[in-house]
């Protein structure tokens, strides 16, 4: 059987949660090139197509939080959130506040049926269009999350399996019925405002 190089977590925002943070940092940010992140229990052989992967030598990075693997491209938003933690709060806390916070950003653009879905999601009309992460020590939370601005699902067709695990809103859909994008949902929005109007609402951001 082909195998392939996991690598350490070390992308453009993995300092976040390496750092001696006093309050909180956050990044928001386009990836360079197409990347596979394996959530912390993932495997390659139980959550990729791993043939394709080297085929098309793409780099797999497994990332310290719980979740699903995904797929990190320059047609994709990442939102990353590092939290200095005072005092332990459950992750559903730490997701409902955070993507709320996402959820305001995207009704500002004009972006409508926008709501939380699962435990970490996001959704248009009960379609995906933004999955969340979580890693927690005792001093800090990091939060992650990838919006699919413009990414087909062909990508994730060709590289992801059907995940092991799933919220009740997927109902066993395969990646192209389950995930969709702001282009898709027919909005033509400029990344770079994308961006801007996320950090404004992100920077306000406070924990009870």
């Amino acid at each position: 059987m082909s195998t392939i190089q996991v690598r350490e977590y070390d992308l453009p925002d993995s300092y976040l949660y390496r750092s001696n943070i006093q309050n909180k940092l956050l990044k928001v940010w386009i990836p360079n090139e197409n990347y596979i992140v394996l959530g912390r229990s993932n495997t390659p052989n139980n959550s990729l197509f791993v043939n394709n992967i080297i085929e098309d030598g793409i780099p797999v990075f497994k990332r310290p939080s719980g979740g699903e693997t995904v797929l990190l491209t320059p047609n994709t938003i990442v939102i990353s959130l590092a939290i200095r933690q005072s005092n332990f709060k459950g992750g559903k806390t730490y997701f409902d506040i955070i993507n709320s916070k996402i959820v305001e950003s995207l009704h500002e653009l004009g972006i409508n049926n926008v709501t939380l879905k699962g435990i970490s999601d996001i959704a248009i009309n009960d379609v995906k269009i933004l999955g969340s992460a979580l890693y927690q020590n005792k001093d800090v939370v990091f939060y992650h999350a990838v919006l699919n601005v413009s990414e087909s699902t062909d990508l994730m067709e060709r590289y992801i399996k059907h995940p092991t695990r799933e919220p009740d809103y997927r109902k066993n859909r395969i990646h192209s019925e389950f995930v969709t994008s702001i282009v898709n949902e027919n909005y033509n929005i400029d990344k770079r405002l994308i961006i801007r109007t996320l950090e404004n609402h992100l920077h306000k951001i406070s924990f009870p």
